[in-house]
């Protein structure tokens, strides 16, 4: 099934979670992660399953000082 990462088109397996997409995309779980507009706690990651056309924003942390 599709999905929208970042204003791109992705493919993904039907029972994907936000843990399991951050895994293939080889990206740490320190990042923000919105699913259709709406913020996504670190404990959800593990039990949010995608569904086809979810649009998922993953933004990561800026350091700096």
């Amino acid at each position: 099934m599709e999905i929208l990462l970042n204003n791109k088109k992705y493919t993904i397996k039907n029972t994907c979670t936000v843990s399991h997409l951050l895994r293939r995309i080889g990206q740490k779980k320190e990042v923000a992660v919105f699913v259709n507009g709406r913020a996504l706690k670190y404990s959800e990651y593990d039990t949010t399953y995608l569904s086809e056309q979810d649009e998922v924003r993953i933004l990561r942390p800026l350091g700096g000082g």
